[in-house]
């Protein structure tokens, strides 16, 4: 993982785009990531332990339910999904949590961006932003 990331930071170099190692501080300041990603799992690092040991680091965290995301509001950003869906290797594992929870996040969310997450389209990123995410985030949607 080391490696790769230090790949990917020579990739971007001279860019605005940041590398944030999923659930791996160690590894982010191994390579000199800009920051981390974080679940919102219980036992998990939180964004204040992140940043006692790595101050400058961006630290986005997963959310999935309302309480996710009030436990979380020291991020600089929040991933709240699945929205519509979840799906590993083309086979749905999680129904939706829909627009209306991803609206009642956002409002919860107050000053902290939040991105829809979970099968996210071209068709329904409008909604997603109406319902008040500050963008999306996806894997299938890119590719």
């Amino acid at each position: 993982m080391v490696s790769l990331a230090r790949r990917i930071l020579t990739e971007l170099a001279g860019s605005r785009t940041k590398l944030l190692i999923n659930g791996r501080l160690d590894v982010a300041l191994a390579t000199g990531a800009h920051g981390v990603h974080l679940t919102s799992r219980e036992g998990e690092l939180t964004p204040a332990q992140v940043r006692s040991i790595f101050p400058e680091a961006i630290v986005s965290v997963s959310c999935h339910t309302i309480d996710d995301v009030r436990h979380s509001l020291d991020a600089d950003f929040l991933l709240f999904g699945p929205v519509f869906e979840k799906s590993v290797t083309g086979e749905r594992v999680a129904e939706g949590s829909g627009l209306e929870l991803l609206h009642q996040a956002c409002l919860a969310a107050g000053q902290v961006p939040v991105l829809a997450l979970g099968g996210i389209t071209a068709d329904n990123t409008n909604a997603c932003l109406e319902a008040g995410a500050s963008g999306i985030a996806g894997i299938r949607l890119f590719l």
